[in-house]
């Protein structure tokens, strides 16, 4: 019979850490389930490591494929699921005992929804200081495009998913960064529901391990990525100008600290045109005009 739900764990050389995330699923309250672990290409025993320490389970499945990133390796693990949910979790994260129960269970008694998504704690050396996603004020859950246009996001770690919706939509491989996000844009600019539980059932991780493959904090990549998103798929929403322009300011500062001036100039336009009066947005504009 096929399980209850289907848990994919895409992997790329990080054995040290991958047994953490294994075994949180593998102890799940929620028995009834398989899981996954697309291998993307490691080079570091990752495969030899999982038959030792875990193939003794047979709801563990490894699938081994040439490196060729998150987004395509997800997607071959929806394609292997056999279950009529999904649950995502990044290899350096932590699903909490009760995460399977308690999303399915949301799911369940809310038929017409097509993903759970709840809040997760921080762990590890953060360049912040928050205990969970909700603790930072300016978080939003995206349940919706008004919240996508303001900047809603969420880590795969904390999905779970109807099968058939993941199926229809999948990760776009083109998509270098933010592929999540990219996927819960189209998810709402579709009008499916998106429901929200506010309990900390993942944990969200970065790690000191220098042998393992870190979370980005590249603030000014992921800049980029969220305003061509924006563009793309919010240019017609209420608040867009307004919410363009803060990203292009976010942008402008970021670059302007990281000494690159020159780039930010374009950014620091778009958001002193938007406020003219802004003595700081004038002063980035300054900055970036006269910088070689």
């Amino acid at each position: 019979m096929a399980p209850k739900v289907s848990v994919l764990i895409p992997t790329y050389n990080r054995a040290a850490l991958l047994p953490d995330a294994v075994a949180s699923v593998l102890g799940q309250t929620m028995r009834d389930l398989e899981l996954i672990v697309i291998d993307d290409g490691s080079t570091d025993g990752t495969a030899n490591m999982l038959a030792e320490l875990f193939g003794a389970d047979p709801r563990l499945r490894v699938i081994r494929t040439q490196n060729s990133g998150a987004a395509r390796a997800r997607n071959r693990g929806v394609d292997e699921a056999r279950a009529d949910y999904i649950a995502l979790l990044d290899s350096d994260d932590i699903h909490e005992p009760e995460f399977l129960a308690t999303q399915i269970e949301l799911l369940e008694n809310n038929p017409t929804a097509s993903l759970a998504i709840c809040d997760a704690r921080y762990e590890g050396p953060w360049e912040h200081d928050h205990e969970t996603l909700t603790a930072d004020r300016g978080y939003q859950p995206p349940v919706s495009v008004a919240a996508m246009v303001a900047g809603a996001w969420s880590p795969t770690s904390v999905w779970l998913m109807r099968t058939r919706v993941l199926r229809e939509f999948r990760f776009d491989a083109a998509v270098q960064r933010s592929e999540d996000t990219e996927m819960l844009w189209r998810l709402n600019n579709a009008g499916h529901e998106i429901i929200w539980n506010p309990e900390k059932l993942a944990i969200y991780r970065r790690h000191r391990d220098p042998g393992s493959p870190q979370k980005s904090e590249n603030q000014i990549d992921r800049d980029r990525v969220h305003i061509e998103l924006i563009e793309r798929y919010g240019a017609d929403e209420p608040g867009f100008r307004r919410s363009l322009a803060y990203l292009h300011r976010v942008r402008a500062i970021h670059l302007c600290r990281a000494g690159r001036s020159r780039e930010a100039r374009p950014h620091a336009w778009v958001w002193w045109s938007s406020r003219p009066s802004s003595l700081r947005a004038l002063g980035c504009l300054v900055r970036s005009v006269v910088a070689r």
